[in-house]
């Protein structure tokens, strides 16, 4: 696979929106190892050595090498070689190594694994936090290492130029539980020039989510502030041949600056990206002025919604490009901005990677990816194989020779309309439409060459009935109304009589209409509501009305019992329909009403007992 890196936010206030990130580079360590008085100087050339089982006293020949590569790190000069034996190299000082010399243009110093990934720089299960440090150094290369289990950063690149980081597995970084908002990260690189980060592997890079591994945490941080690698104000970084995978707290890369510095001429190429941070879009992103950026040929597996994320406001992108791009469960970009030009991306296709599932980011033979980049100045790719021909995407350049894709042509397709453009009394004819058989072409699919056989016929078949269809007038067509009724009660009826519910109707055929079926029936409908009153009046009959009480009670209490004596209560009752009235039912109970109140005392009266009132003794 073609290297690729991934951007880590370092030391990072989150605010509103993950762009708000102020960072804080971390201060340089102080050595306190001098040169010892033993140790030559070493002539344009020289090769250190550096093993488990040397000694910081030792000379730092391949027999005799140096324990520490920070020994090594204090003596190398421009032109020299430090050359790190298999082994686990870690330390109790917050930095494993500090870089404290540089080369130059013309002698690089170089720091390379014997084998590739043997030499292992280690944080003690996250108690060191931080790997090796550039900062203020120039035209130094580290090669083929591995960093694992880093609380912080594992590459710090600060105020520097001409670094080359190649060849390493970096990988476990900041893997702690954290509320802290200063981000932890694969690479930093800040404030720095002519930076070259490829063929390297980073992954699983971050802290904790909350609930993971046991973490409990009482902030979101662990969102959105670690990342693989993180890019403030560098001119001159090129990013290629990297895989990145399971960076789950971040991003991939994470371009800004909380001091505004603007980045320019990056180039991010041929990287394979996989899997995505649950809680944020994109496995890049871009939220920090930059010119002069050139994102290309990368394939972006599995984003969470876009492989790039663009923030806008108040960042300022010119001269950006973005191109040649393949996107798998996603789309290319989320997010526009002006100066950000895309072309040749291609969203949501599957590059066929022989075994994503177990991190094997190769190609199968049939991948769309195959031959799909544009030639950016890459020879060979993550694993050091050649580029053939046009370049594959990703960072796997794969061995199969690309199939030249097959091309569908379309099948005849038909379809009529009718003629629409005839004048008010006429109608047009219905005229066949026909797409003739290999007219389109396409190497996706036959459905897709079926689909712009369609897409013309829909497009064009209208036009094409109306230039050749014809018109005939159209006879007059009456339409009648249908039968409708309704009924309407006689209200001419004196008082103290009811009229009768008559049903007016009026029959079908009665009403025609040259313009619709409606219209009939609308005619015939005002002829109902207009008449059908009148109608019940003169037909209908009137019925006295007769208003019967309904039953009343009320109770009264004897009042006639001698002195000494209680009168019981008595229930007076006037039962219903005793009382009836022409005018109103009110006027019927109001009869009843008269006869309760007139006659419940003498009823009690009449009907009540008499008992002997008891006094209570004292």
């Amino acid at each position: 696979m073609k290297p690729k890196t991934l951007i880590y936010s370092i030391f990072f206030l989150i605010f509103a929106v993950s762009c708000n990130e102020p960072v804080i580079e971390p201060q340089p360590s102080v050595q306190d190892q001098p040169l010892t008085a033993e140790l030559k100087s070493g002539a344009i050339g020289t090769v250190y050595y550096v093993a488990n089982t040397g000694n910081d006293s030792n000379s730092g020949t391949e027999t005799s090498p140096f324990l520490t590569i920070q020994k090594a790190a204090n003596i190398v000069k421009a032109g020299e070689t430090v050359i790190v034996k298999d082994g686990i190299y870690t330390t109790t000082r917050d930095y494993i190594v500090t870089l404290v010399n540089s080369g130059n243009a013309t002698s690089n110093i170089t720091f390379k694994a014997e084998h590739k990934g043997g030499a292992i720089l280690d944080g003690r299960g996250n108690a060191t936090p931080y790997g090796i440090e550039f900062t203020n150094i120039a035209y130094v290369t580290m090669e083929n290492f591995e960093f694992r289990n880093i609380s912080k950063l594992a590459i710090i690149i600060s105020g520097s130029n001409n670094i080359t980081v190649r060849g390493n597995n970096i990988h476990d970084i900041g893997r702690v539980c954290s509320d802290s908002d200063l981000g932890l990260a694969g690479i930093y690189a800040a404030a720095s020039s002519t930076v070259k980060i490829e063929d390297n592997k980073l992954f699983n890079i971050g802290r904790f989510a909350n609930g993971e591994n046991g973490c409990t945490t009482t902030t979101q941080y662990w969102q959105n502030h670690d990342h693989a690698l993180y890019i403030d104000g560098v001119n001159g970084l090129t990013f290629n041949n990297n895989i990145i995978y399971n960076c789950k707290s971040g991003w991939g890369i994470h371009l800004y600056s909380s001091t505004n510095r603007a980045s320019t001429n990056v180039s991010i190429l041929n990287n394979t990206w996989a899997n995505k941070n649950d809680n944020r879009n994109g496995q890049i992103l871009l939220c920090g002025s930059v010119s002069n950026l050139l994102i290309a040929n990368n394939i972006f597996y599995l984003p969470t919604v876009a492989g790039i994320s663009i923030s806008q406001t108040p960042f300022t992108y010119s001269n950006c490009l973005v191109k040649n791009n393949m996107t798998y469960g996603g789309t290319i970009n989320s997010g526009m901005s002006a100066g950000i030009t895309f072309s040749n991306n291609t969203d949501n296709k599957d590059p066929k990677l022989n075994n994503p599932v177990s991190y094997d980011y190769t190609l199968q033979s049939t991948s769309p990816a195959i031959n799909a980049g544009v030639d950016v100045g890459l020879t060979t790719d993550y694993l050091g194989n050649p580029i053939i021909g046009l370049p594959d995407l990703g960072a796997y350049e794969s061995t199969f020779t690309a199939v030249p894709p097959t091309v569908y042509y379309n099948a005849t397709v038909s379809a009529t309309a009718t003629k629409n453009s005839c004048g008010a009394g006429y109608t047009g004819s219905v005229v066949t439409y026909t797409v003739s058989a290999n007219k389109y072409s396409s190497s996706i699919s036959q459905a897709d060459a079926d689909s712009k056989a369609t897409t013309d016929l829909n497009n064009n078949k209208q036009a094409y009935a109306n230039a050749n269809g014809t018109c005939t007038i159209i006879p007059p067509i009456l339409y009648y109304n249908t039968a409708t009724s309704a009924t309407a009660t006689k209200n001419s009826c004196g008082t103290g009589y009811t009229g009768s519910v008559v049903t007016y109707t009026v029959s079908a055929n009665k009403y025609s209409s040259t313009v619709s079926q409606t219209d009939a029936d609308n005619k015939a409908l005002t002829d109902l509501n207009n008449n059908k009153q009148a109608y019940a009046n003169a037909n209908g009959t009137c019925t006295i009305t007769v208003y019967y009480n309904t039953a009343i009670s009320a109770t009264a209490t004897k009042n006639s019992c001698g002195r000494g004596y209680v009168g019981s209560i008595v229930t007076y009752t006037v039962s219903a329909k005793k009382y009836s009235s022409t005018v109103s039912q009110t006027d019927a109970d109001n009869k009843a009403l008269t006869d309760l109140n007139n006659n419940k005392q003498a009823y009690a009266n009449d009907n009540g007992t008499c008992t002997v009132y008891k006094r209570r003794s004292n």
